[in-house]
């Protein structure tokens, strides 16, 4: 039988080693380990309020660990395949059953953009990973965002990035219950406040 605590457990300090070791080299100013940390406690936020079973609380945080790991390989393209794989390779030395395996997966590459979640466990973990659109501290995440794209070469000045940030926000919508109900109202602040500043000329 599985301990689940202690899988999410081992799952979390081996993720946060993981990150830790490559951060600064590959100049990780957003996909950093505060940002999975903040992606843990928004799934486990979500998670208490649907009340889930254990087995699926640790598919949904262990996923939410590992789902950026694939940064510190080779950069953003494709990092979601990355980050899956790792994160198989981690339960499968611990016999994790195949079917946990693929869901922790499934939840990982579901946050690929555009999200396409397949599942509930999918839509819980996508909606944690830009839970931040919808919180008091999107304009510091979005700044971080920007700093990490200009030290990896994609270089683009503040009233473009705010353009790709609104037409970004304008075409994204949770997928849980959860989010629609506790995140919209502070993300459409968020993106009117976008807007205003790029009709001013900010």
């Amino acid at each position: 039988m599985v301990n689940y605590k202690e899988l999410i457990k081992e799952s979390s300090e081996y993720a946060k080693q993981y990150i830790k070791k490559h951060e600064s080299i590959d100049n990780l100013r957003f996909h950093n380990i505060a940002h999975t940390l903040e992606v843990v406690k928004a799934a486990e936020t979500i998670v208490d309020y649907y009340k889930l079973n254990e087995r699926d609380q640790a598919i949904v945080i262990i996923a939410a660990y590992f789902h950026d790991t694939g940064y510190c390989l080779k950069g953003h393209m494709h990092h979601e395949g990355r980050s899956a794989d790792l994160a198989e390779s981690f339960l499968r030395e611990r016999d994790v059953d195949p079917v946990m395996i693929d869901a922790v997966k499934g939840c990982i590459k579901a946050t690929q953009v555009p999200q396409s979640p397949k599942s509930f466990l999918e839509e819980i973990v996508c909606d944690a990973d830009l839970f931040h659109l919808g919180s008091d501290w999107f304009r510091v995440r979005d700044k971080l965002m920007r700093k990490e794209a200009k030290s990896n070469g994609n270089e683009m000045d503040k009233n473009d990035w705010r353009k790709a940030t609104i037409q970004f926000m304008e075409n994204h919508h949770y997928f849980t219950e959860y989010g629609q109900q506790f995140l919209d109202k502070k993300k459409q602040k968020n993106l009117e406040s976008l807007i205003n500043k790029n009709k001013n000329g900010e």
